[in-house]
């Protein structure tokens, strides 16, 4: 199917018979032929509906098409797909890179005033859409048709291209438009004795990286889509007060082979990140110093450490590293097994795991390591781990 896309931009030029440069939204067409798939070519894969902290509903899907998840988009085809400016943004839809830039101009408006803004926006629609509140939609005009000029077209052309790349891959199906996207998986945090579980969506998805104090993991691990009772289940386990929440209701999967997400590795390795920022941080104790006596006081402490400590934090964050680039948890799975398996009274658990939950939590993730499934495929991958790339 042919459709014309227009896609809208945010150019620093002069429109028509402006004076000064302005900040114009406009549009650029840009026109692409679209496969159109029937719901036999890519049959329904997964399903669930999220809540937000409002309370608000969305309800999700995701179809399979040759090996890989489609996620639907809030746009519908046509032959001409414009671009609906509201005051509430889309959060994720084929436009949102722009939505984003309108929306920090949006902010910023509100800084500068209302009536100074006006006289730096164009056209006059978009300035006068800044007084409007509710229902009100704005659709802007082609760059052509406003006579848009000295903008920089180099960087013009790169924000094109991105759009063009970003809709490589677009399909329709059931009158729906989907563009590919690794599947959501479940995260489990934890606060004040309560355990929540979320769905987080690839785009937002972080693991095993060091952040806090070291007295916390970043999180209590992860789960597939397919293992809502497991993670449920192990809630219940891991929350202090017998609660659990979840933001995550009418979870239908379909096709469980395109949930393939090394949930187990991805949980080991939040155990890393908090065994590594807990060793950073015994040896710089919070502390209002100044940054030579920071510089000093880390160097004093590099000193003491024993060279096998230091050692254990660079397989640390190297194995989480490897399995983030090719897939291979062999080393952060050493690495934390370390610390795990030592003695009590042993000097890995002094400099790497805090007492209290944070033990408590790490054994759990380490236990749902040992006992998890494991074909005979996998042990052969993970023992010879094939490049990539």
């Amino acid at each position: 199917m042919r459709i014309t896309f227009n896609f809208p931009v945010v150019v620093n030029g002069t429109p028509g018979r402006a004076r000064e440069k302005r900040r114009v939204l406009c549009y650029v067409p840009v026109e692409r032929d679209i496969p159109v798939l029937t719901d036999h070519d890519a049959p329904l894969a997964l399903s669930y509906v999220v809540s937000d902290v409002n309370a608000f509903k969305t309800k999700e899907e995701f179809r399979g098409y040759q090996g890989s998840m489609f996620r639907a988009l809030p746009n519908r085809p046509s032959a001409e797909v414009d671009y609906v400016l509201r005051h509430r943004l889309e959060e994720d839809d084929l436009f949102s890179e722009t939505d984003e830039r309108v929306k920090a101009l949006l902010e910023w408006t509100k800084n500068i005033g209302k009536s100074y803004a006006k006289g730096i926006l164009g056209p006059a629609g978009f300035a006068e859409f800044l007084g409007t509140w509710g229902d009100a939609e704005y659709r802007p005009q082609s760059l052509v048709d406003l006579q848009v000029k000295d903008y920089d077209e180099k960087e013009l052309v790169d924000t094109v291209e991105a759009f063009k790349k970003k809709i490589k891959d677009l399909v329709i199906i059931e009158d729906r438009f989907y563009l590919p996207e690794p599947e959501p998986v479940f995260q489990i945090t934890e606060h004040y004795g309560d355990v929540f579980c979320q769905v987080v969506r690839a785009k937002d998805l972080e693991f095993g990286v060091p952040k806090g104090t070291g007295r916390d993991l970043p999180s209590l691990g992860f789960f597939r889509m397919d293992q809502e009772e497991e993670m449920l289940e192990e809630g219940r386990t891991l929350a202090t007060s017998g609660t659990v929440y979840s933001n995550a209701k009418e979870v239908l999967v379909y096709n469980p082979s395109l949930l393939t997400a090394n949930t187990e590795a991805m949980s080991l390795c939040e155990v890393a990140a908090g065994f590594a920022q807990r060793f950073l941080t015994q040896l710089l104790p919070d502390s209002e110093s100044k940054y030579e006596e920071t510089v000093a006081r880390l160097s004093k402490a590099m000193t003491e450490v024993p060279i096998a400590q230091l050692a254990l934090y660079q397989r640390l964050l190297g194995g989480v590293d490897t399995f983030k680039r090719v897939g291979d948890p062999s080393g952060v799975e050493a690495a934390v097994m370390a610390v795990l398996e030592s003695d009590e009274r042993a000097i890995e658990r002094f400099y790497f795991l805090y007492h209290g939950n944070a033990a408590r939590f790490a054994g759990e993730i380490g236990r749902r390591w040992n006992d998890r499934e494991v074909s005979l495929d996998q042990e052969f991958q993970l023992s010879s781990p094939a490049p990539r790339g």
